[in-house]
């Protein structure tokens, strides 16, 4: 089991649906939910900076991310248990279909939703990392 931290929520209804999580090296990971009932799962898959940074960008498919992950056929099955993200192998190189986000679904920045938010400069460092890590873009 390894541990996973949480960098940035990419989607959420109700828990995060998609998000991008970091292992003690910054291995950057992105999860797709999967299964919330007795507690959130997510299959994961490894993720270079430039390949979500495409996703981010609107410029790739989410579903040819999990197809064609970089690292091969290198799934992960990722639970948040105890405060904490945990990592374990998946078993297989194939995911089912049912693990697999649907076709035609595109990452997209919702420009309506302008906020400004005055920060003390005091917190400003704390503030940028919260705002990093629900995805909210600082000004």
């Amino acid at each position: 089991m390894i541990k996973l931290f949480l960098d940035r929520i990419l989607e959420f209804y109700d828990v995060p649906q998609i998000l991008v999580a970091k292992d003690s090296f910054g291995t950057r990971y992105l999860c797709l939910l999967f299964d919330d009932e007795a507690e959130c799962r997510y299959t994961g898959i490894r993720i270079s900076a430039s390949r979500l940074d495409e996703y981010l960008a609107g410029r790739v498919d989410l579903r040819v991310l999990f197809l064609e992950p970089e690292n091969g056929s290198e799934y992960f099955n990722i639970s948040y248990r105890n405060d904490h993200y945990e990592l374990e192998p998946f078993e297989g190189k194939v995911l089912p279909e049912e693990r697999l986000p649907e076709s035609g679904y595109y990452h997209v920045e919702s420009l309506s939703d302008i906020y400004m938010i005055k920060v003390p400069s005091c917190d400003k460092n704390i503030f940028q990392d919260l705002a990093r890590r629900m995805g909210w873009v600082c000004m």
